[in-house]
């Protein structure tokens, strides 16, 4: 009898007990969405952060990493070229992928050739092979450039052979992908890069094309004109900055503006120019050749006489001869010979314009307000000859200098940022977080305080409002509560006197 009126008085059972199907079923229910609720804030609180494994990776790579870190059970996420894991193991999962050769490097190198065998590799094998290997080391010497982000290299070399003429002509082309493009000169160390690896390559025949802009350098790249306009407006800016430092020094800093102008004479000449002076001339040589001939005339016979002495010739074999002679001389002279080659480069000014504008000067009056205190002739003179002096004007080839005295328009003034507040450097990068937690939190909140305790609370039997407004049982007496429970139900009070009496008969 004990033992059930304790398991009726527990408060929680019997509240339990007292509710009806609906009513557990609905207590049942929102007791799990309390408990998910409170697991999800427990999850939310324990989930690590993600840290950057690699970058960059191509597709083929990405899968051989996908591949072992699944073998390893390692969660990870892939967005677009970047793989990221859990902070917590991304050092180790780095060594580790290290260690397997992961990612591959872009393009094999000389490992290649490791992998050939002497006994069956032909020659036409082997040449593929070593043009190759050699493709993929100069592929990952160029990645090595921190600008580049991929490379990719063609050699066109062709096998030499007995039976061609003519020297073989070799070319390359080298395609890479920079987020900021390359440079003029970043572009021509790849031209030497690439020639200096091929023999007989030379660097104008390296083609470097970049995949954003096009050819950049080599074969079908920009033109002479193109590249004189570049140069043209960096020899602008260079004359122009160091005008500006020259006059800052003197009006002081942000007072002077300069623009210059230049016309240049982008074509090329070669002229060749041989001058002798003949007054100079010295005989270097003479060469004298004296030439004699004699011919005989007459009407005898050629005989044994005819070659005796003339004493013995007879009167009837008498000839006239005719003399010839022939003097040749010839005289070679030395001199002063000069020879000059003239060569005018594209780049030559033919044109320079120099614009110079100057900020006012204001002085301080002494109690603290700015007055105009103007440039003196003398001064605006010295500097104009200054400038002059320093850009080369010359007035022979149309050059032109103008210096002028304007005011400046002073620029707002720009606020300086204050310090961000323990809101705004702690609170808000985490606000999604907080906001999160808030939020089940007021899910659970709602369910105890709206849902279970409305369910798990005892009801109130019909009529307690009534019996609360009567008097208190306690402060009646004896004969006051019987008389009043007489009057409401007399078949019970008629029943508790029956019981009282037996227990007083028992009792005597």
């Amino acid at each position: 009898m004990n033992d059930e009126n304790s398991t009726q008085n527990w408060g929680p059972l019997s509240t339990w007990m007292r509710l009806d199907l609906r009513q557990q079923i609905s207590a049942i229910v929102s007791t799990g969405i309390v408990i998910f609720g409170c697991m999800f804030l427990i999850k939310m609180a324990r989930t690590e952060g993600e840290a950057l494994l690699f970058s960059g990776v191509d597709a083929s790579s990405a899968g051989e990493i996908a591949l072992q870190l699944d073998g390893m059970a390692v969660p990870y996420t892939v967005k677009g070229s970047a793989i990221y894991v859990p902070q917590s193991q991304r050092d180790r999962l780095r060594i580790e992928m290290a260690r397997m050769g992961l990612p591959a490097p872009n393009g094999a190198g000389y490992e290649l050739l490791d992998n050939l065998n002497g006994f069956s590799t032909t020659a036409d094998m082997f040449d593929a092979a070593y043009w190759r290997a050699k493709e993929g080391e100069l592929t990952r010497t160029i990645m090595a450039m921190p600008s580049v982000r991929s490379a990719r290299v063609h050699l066109g070399v062709t096998r030499s052979s007995a039976f061609r003429r003519g020297r073989n002509n070799k070319s390359a082309s080298v395609t890479i992908e920079a987020p900021m493009s390359l440079s003029k000169e970043q572009a021509t160390s790849i031209q030497y890069l690439t020639a200096l690896a091929v023999p007989d390559l030379m660097p104008e025949n390296v083609a470097v094309v970049d995949t954003a802009r096009g050819v950049i350098a080599g074969p079908g790249g920009p033109s002479d004109e193109t590249t004189g306009n570049m140069d043209q407006n960096a020899r602008e800016d260079a004359l122009s900055n160091r005008l500006t430092q020259l006059l800052e020094a003197h009006v002081g800093a942000g007072n002077a503006q300069v623009s210059v102008a230049l016309e240049l004479d982008h074509s090329s000449i070669a002229e060749t120019q041989r001058v002798i002076d003949p007054d100079s001339r010295q005989i270097a040589s003479r060469d004298l050749m004296e030439e004699r001939d004699v011919e005989m005339t007459g009407q005898g016979v050629v005989t044994v006489a005819s070659n005796l002495p003339e004493g013995e010739l007879n009167a009837e074999d008498e000839t006239n001869p005719i003399m010839r002679s022939k003097r040749d001389e010839k005289v070679s002279y030395t001199g002063t010979q000069t020879e000059r080659v003239i060569q005018q480069r594209p780049g030559t000014i033919n044109r320079l314009s120099i614009a110079v504008l100057l900020n006012e000067r204001y002085t301080d009056d002494g109690n603290g307000n700015l007055q105009l205190d103007p440039r003196s002739p003398e001064e605006l003179a010295a500097l104009e000859s200054l400038v002059a002096s320093a850009a080369g004007i010359d007035a022979n080839r149309g050059d032109q200098l103008s210096v002028q005295i304007l005011p400046f328009e002073v620029p707002a003034p720009v606020e300086m940022g204050t310090p961000p507040t323990f809101v705004e450097e702690f609170v808000m990068p985490r606000a999604i977080e907080l906001a999160q937690m808030v939020f089940m939190g007021l899910i659970v909140l709602v369910v105890g305080l709206f849902i279970l305790k409305p369910i798990l609370s005892p009801k109130k039997p019909k009529g307690d409002d009534d019996l609360d407004s009567a008097p208190s049982l306690e402060s009646m007496d004896a004969a006051s509560l019987l008389t009043m429970l007489t009057k409401e139900n007399p078949d019970n009070a008629a029943a508790i006197l029956d019981d009282w009496f037996e227990k007083e008969a028992d009792a005597a």
